[in-house]
């Protein structure tokens, strides 16, 4: 980790990249259904899937938690995220992404995540807001989790995006079976090592942070989040291992996966494409601290839903990169994009509409060839 700069450490303002100070903005906006009468667990799915707006539930399951959901399902709220006009997101991301940013190290006392501590029988998962996203998933769920883990060999931090399946007070379930996955290739080399992964996960964390950690970068993976935000990130080192984690988001959950291999159960569960993962081995992660902001706000992606993909809260951000890197292939083959446009699905598997400034008659079928050629998520090009 590179020290931290001065200049940094002065500017940095806990608030600038909260999760809730975004809901706020996106309330004012209109974008925002609230409920503020008490909800069960058992109703929630149903509310978020049936309405085209973000939610935010003033008190939620018997905790009476505050959550908010699909906070970035359109292109609108994305945009908000970012603080720029839709028609500008593409431009922004390549500025910031021409642009790289460091994280830095912040002391606990300055961290707001540290704000709250609670370690051995003070951990309780049961009293989050797990819930049943979708009819047939196996269990409750946490879907808005960022996992933080770092390679033992190398010393790279990598950050992904994974879903927390409630299995105990302190003990979940995640989804570890993506063979292009960073963490289940470190995951696998400590298990036949005999060792366990330190990891945590984030919960209620900026949607650029869920972007960046939701694509694939080389080296320090922190500084991926960095990036994505368009200035330096403070992180902290977590209370009971020695993990970076931002120190600006609602809540971590810090821990272990045990080294015991794919052992328990994970799944089914409703996943992006809009079909059901089946039930498949999977670790187990058992919690050692949950650290939070006191007025921590929950969160969960709006996740898999049916005939609606492209308003799930992945949905406008595989659509930005698919656009932005669609815009840098079409340059860097000598052509002259002046639109590209994502239709709205899933995180992948695109149809993408590209408008050109012809100078030959060959320029439109050179265009598909480079997309196809090299963007294997868009299924076809217009």
């Amino acid at each position: 980790m590179p020290p931290a700069t001065s200049n940094a450490r002065r500017s940095w303002d806990a608030d600038t990249f909260r999760l809730r100070r975004l809901v706020e903005r996106l309330v004012d906006a209109g974008e925002v259904e609230i409920h503020d009468e008490p909800v069960a667990l058992s109703e929630l799915s149903a509310l978020i899937e049936g309405s085209t707006r973000a939610l935010l539930f003033r008190q939620a399951g018997p905790e009476r938690s505050e959550l908010a959901a699909s906070v970035s399902g359109t292109r609108k709220r994305l945009a908000a995220a970012f603080g720029v006009p839709q028609e500008q997101m593409r431009e922004e991301l390549a500025r910031r992404m021409a642009h790289p940013q460091q994280a830095f190290e912040v002391p606990s006392n300055e961290a707001p995540v540290h704000e709250v501590l609670e370690t051995g029988e003070r951990i309780d998962l049961t009293k989050l807001p797990f819930y049943v996203q979708h009819e047939y998933d196996g269990a409750p769920y946490i879907s808005a989790g960022i996992d933080f883990t770092r390679d033992p060999l190398s010393g790279r931090n990598n950050v992904g995006c994974r879903r927390l399946m409630l299995r105990g007070k302190d003990k979940a379930g995640i989804n570890l079976t993506d063979p292009s996955s960073d963490l289940r290739r470190i995951y696998l080399g400590c298990v036949e090592r005999g060792e366990r992964v330190p990891c945590s996960f984030a919960i209620g964390a900026h949607p650029l942070y869920t972007m960046a950690a939701a694509s694939h970068g080389a080296g320090n993976e922190l500084d991926t989040l960095a990036t994505h935000r368009g200035e330096p990130m403070p992180v902290v080192k977590c209370l009971t291992n020695d993990l970076l984690v931002p120190a600006d988001v609602e809540m971590v959950l810090e821990g272990y996966l045990d080294e015991r291999g794919y052992i328990e159960e994970e799944g089914p569960y409703g996943e992006y494409m809009g079909y059901y993962g089946p039930m498949h081995g999977d670790p187990v992660f058992h919690v050692t601290a949950i650290t939070r902001r006191r007025d921590a706000l929950h969160h969960s992606y709006k996740h898999g839903y049916g005939r609606h993909l492209g308003e799930c809260d992945g949905g406008p951000m595989g659509m930005l990169r698919t656009e932005a890197r669609a815009w840098e292939l079409l340059k860097r083959a000598g052509l002259q994009p002046s639109a590209v446009f994502a239709i709205g699905a899933a995180g992948v598997s695109h149809h993408l509409r590209i408008a050109l400034r012809k100078a030959s008659d060959g320029d439109a079928r050179a265009a598909i060839s480079v997309i196809l050629g090299n963007i294997m998520t868009v299924k076809h090009v217009f």
